[in-house]
């Protein structure tokens, strides 16, 4: 009986200290990945792959993403500069509301302050540049 309440008090010890242990090693505040929401001009959206290259071809700042289900052509990012890139793609698009982490909503943002103040001409580069930075949906 004494060899028996000996096992369950060391077993009862052991798991009290692995639990403390682990208690005190969990963070107070959880850090989790912050999504925040960003606007991207779709130009397309596709079944195949190979469609969406070949419709890659009319825009040379584009990007090709896969959401699981379908290809999605974007063209551009942005934050609050909606108006300003509807007047530069004057063919049909769709306006998609995503979801990106901190880090690329911070470079979208950068952009979004480029575009403010570039001229037409260098749109295209400063697309590229938030483009480069959206890496999956």
């Amino acid at each position: 009986m004494a060899k028996t309440l000996k096992m369950i008090f060391c077993a009862c010890f052991i798991g009290a200290t692995l639990a403390a242990c682990f208690f005190f090693s969990i963070k107070e505040t959880p850090e989790a990945l912050e999504k925040r929401s960003v606007y991207a001009f779709q130009l397309g959206v596709y079944k195949v792959y190979d469609n969406a290259l070949k419709n890659q071809e009319k825009y040379p700042v584009s990007k090709i993403l896969f959401d699981g289900e379908y290809y999605r052509l974007f063209g551009a990012l942005t934050i609050n500069n909606q108006e300003l890139l509807k007047n530069y793609f004057k063919e049909d698009f769709y306006l998609k509301e995503i979801m990106v982490d901190t880090n690329t909503y911070n470079l979208i943002l950068k952009c979004d302050e480029l575009l403010k103040t570039a001229s037409f001409e260098s749109y295209p580069e400063i697309f590229k540049m938030a483009l480069d930075g959206l890496n999956e949906l």
